[in-house]
């Protein structure tokens, strides 16, 4: 009797013990701090400025595709297109691959050795978006992404996009200042310029190269570096929408703005009385950020009943004596914004007019009436905002440019040598 007890227990322990390894191996689904399935269901990836981040395979809709980060030595970017260099009126450039300088202190880098000593000397370096130099659909894109430093500050980059359309809108070129406030300097700095801001293209879908540029003559300021080392890592694409496009911020002090589009002035009045002049300059004393503003002066012949003075701003159509205008689609935006101040303080009810022009004409609006803020222009800057749907019959689809205008009719008392200054104008989402 008692051997047969010995065995029903050295059974039950048997049994007991199966039954924790099989519980240890097999713990149970649910209530514990694993998803249901035993996934995790996000994924660490690394962002363009090389920090972790976690997004969701499930809900993240935003792609980034690697352009070239040139760690792989090849003669071809990621996406299998080639580079090439050119050079005019004496500019130089040198092209390698650099380790020392790669960002975050690992790979390679593209070191561009450059030299535009003399008016009108430039040089390029060309990747095309695919092999063969064949045209690639970029418009699922939103934004053109690269980190850039000098091995001094201030080199005088343009960024320019290609596509294969053979009209008088296949490039658009756009000035690193205007999205890089300050310019180059000798840290790595990131670039992101929205697709939307190469408005002199007529289409994405066939893009075929991108390029960096260097030219003399830049600009009128005479301050940026004629030679030197640029360094340029990381050129990507993402669906990542943005925020805001800028019009201008005048950094770069120069033609055309961020849109790529020409600016101008002009005016009218009677015979006699004072002559109605209308001038902008850029002006580096009187901005609200990044170290230069707009400055638009102008003097109306207050013996002249239809006397007025304006000034206007393309988007897109580059550069030169009256570009011809062309339409952009700016209907993801819903506004547009702008910081301004005078020399002097305005009466509350004395304004200006602010126009954007689609594809049939001009739509006119007022400052400060028409926006958000409503408040008195005066000599402290003030950011005013005009949501688009405010300009009646406005079709944001074919916008052109913006006008500035003054009257006897609206400005007042305001009609001897005024100055506005404008800086950071753009579109708003």
């Amino acid at each position: 009797m008692k051997e047969k007890k010995k065995i029903l227990s050295l059974f039950l322990l048997c049994i007991i013990t199966i039954l924790i390894v099989v519980m240890i191996a097999c713990p149970p689904t649910g209530g514990g701090t694993g998803d249901d399935n035993g996934d995790d269901d996000s994924s660490s990836s690394s962002s363009i400025d090389g920090s972790s981040s976690s997004t969701s395979s499930e809900t993240s809709s935003e792609t980034t595709s690697m352009l070239d980060d040139f760690d792989d030595a090849s003669d071809d970017n990621l996406w299998g297109g080639r580079y090439f260099t050119s050079e005019g009126a004496g500019g130089e450039i040198d092209n390698t691959l650099d380790a020392a300088n790669g960002r975050g202190g690992t790979g390679n880098a593209l070191r561009l050795d450059v030299t535009v000593d003399a008016g009108g000397e430039w040089s390029c370096i060309s990747g095309y978006f695919a092999a063969s130099d064949a045209a690639k659909d970029i418009s699922s894109y939103e934004q053109f992404i690269f980190w850039v430093k000098g091995s001094v500050a201030g080199l005088p980059l343009k960024i320019v996009l290609d596509n294969d359309s053979g009209g008088s809108r296949n490039t658009a070129f756009l000035h690193i200042n205007d999205y890089l406030d300050g310019g180059i300097t000798t840290n790595y700095q990131e670039v992101k310029i929205p697709l939307d801001a190469f408005c002199n293209l007529d289409g994405l879908t066939n893009a075929i190269k991108f390029n960096f540029a260097f030219v003399n003559n830049y600009d009128g300021s005479g301050t940026f570096q004629t030679a030197g080392s640029v360094y340029i890592d990381d050129i990507s694409f993402t669906s990542e929408a943005p925020t805001v496009l800028r019009i201008d911020y005048f950094g770069d002090e120069a033609e055309p703005n961020a849109l790529g589009g020409e600016d101008q002035t002009g005016d009218g009045d009677d015979d006699g009385g004072v002559l109605t002049t209308s001038i902008r300059v850029y002006d580096v004393v009187n901005y609200h950020d990044n170290a230069c503003g707009m400055d638009w002066n102008f003097t109306l012949n207050d013996s002249a009943a239809w006397a007025f003075a304006y000034m206007y701003s393309n988007f897109g159509g580059g550069t030169g004596d009256w570009p011809a205008e062309v339409t952009s689609d700016f209907s993801s935006y819903s506004k547009i914004t702008f910081w301004l101040k005078s020399d002097r303080a305005w009466a509350g009810s004395e304004k200006f007019e602010f126009k954007l022009k689609d594809e049939v004409g001009e739509k006119v609006l007022y400052i400060p009436e028409n926006t958000l803020e409503g408040t008195a222009i005066s000599t402290t800057w003030t950011k005013y905002t005009i949501p688009l749907t405010t300009f009646t019959g406005l079709d944001t689809t074919v916008l052109k440019q913006y006008v500035i205008g003054a009257s006897l009719v609206v400005v007042g008392d305001q009609t001897n040598d005024v100055h506005l200054y404008f800086d950071e104008i753009q579109f708003e989402k």
